[in-house]
């Protein structure tokens, strides 16, 4: 891919826009969960968010996607951590409800 091919532009305009919600997400975070960052590939965007509070969090983020204050789409996965060193996990789908496997590389 070239720098001034439609994929690069598209590649650019769509890690510009997780870059944005990400830091949307960390400006309203308050106490609610902490912003551990993001990763943008093959269309999508993945931002990275711990809690303690976790059904707050998820009833948050889709307050604001029903605002229309964040994209349309959101899928929320909650990692169920398999060891207690937490240095692996699976997730588990928290929302939509129709989601039937939630995966960060869709």
């Amino acid at each position: 891919m070239t720098e001034n091919s439609p994929g690069m532009k598209a590649n650019l305009w769509g890690a510009m826009k997780c870059v944005s919600v990400d830091q949307r997400l960390d400006d309203d975070s308050g106490n609610l969960y902490f912003d551990d960052g993001n990763d943008v590939g093959s269309g999508t965007c993945n931002i990275y968010l711990y809690t303690a509070r976790v059904d707050d969090t998820i009833a948050f983020l889709i307050d604001l996607e029903k605002k229309d204050e964040i994209p349309r789409g959101l899928r929320i996965g909650v990692a169920i951590y398999t060891n207690k060193a937490h240095s692996d996990w699976t997730y588990a789908v928290a929302f939509p409800p129709s989601l039937k496997k939630f995966d960060i590389t869709y």
